[in-house]
Formats: C-alpha cells, structure tokens, sequence
C-alpha cells in the first residue's frame, strides 16, 4: 500500500520499485500480543518484552502513523480469522 500524507493512496501487490519505507516487524509472539490490544503504539512501546519494531524513516513513519496502525489492526484481524493467532474473549 502507498501512503502520502497520512492516506493510502495505491494499493499494488507486490514489492514497490523504490522499496519499502514503511513497514512493522516482529515475531509470531509479538502479533499475538499486538492481537490482544489492537494498538500499534503500545505494541512498539519498548517497555513491553514483546515489541514490534517500526522500520523506516522515523520522521515518514511519525507522519504515517495513523494509517499504519490501521493497516496493522487489518493484519491483526486476518492473522485472528485465519487461526494464526488466537482470538480474545471478552467476557461481559
């Protein structure tokens, strides 16, 4: 997906020519904890032992972040139907 200024603005699969400039890693655990809380700042918090890690210009990722988290939440919720990671119950 290409963002500018704060808006996905292309959808494209596939690796973009100039690379990639904004992206989120982290390991199996990591997405599972970042399933629990849907939130893409306390999941990259590095107080937390099991953090994301944001890769990219730090200044293009501040001004993207709000789409980036977005696009993480959708990634949460795929890896959530498809059995990757567990779903959390709420209990009421």
């Amino acid at each position: 997906m290409s963002v500018h200024l704060g808006k996905v603005v292309a959808v494209q699969e596939g690796i973009p020519n100039t690379g990639i400039d904004l992206s989120v890693e982290g390991k199996a655990v990591c997405w599972a904890e970042f399933c629990d809380r849907k939130s893409l700042t306390v999941s990259t918090n590095t107080i937390n032992p099991n953090t994301l890690t944001l890769l990219g210009a730090p200044l293009r990722t501040r001004q993207n972040f709000n789409p980036l988290a977005y696009l993480c939440h959708v990634f949460g919720e795929v890896l959530e139907d498809q059995g990757i990671v567990s779903k959390k119950v709420e209990v009421k």
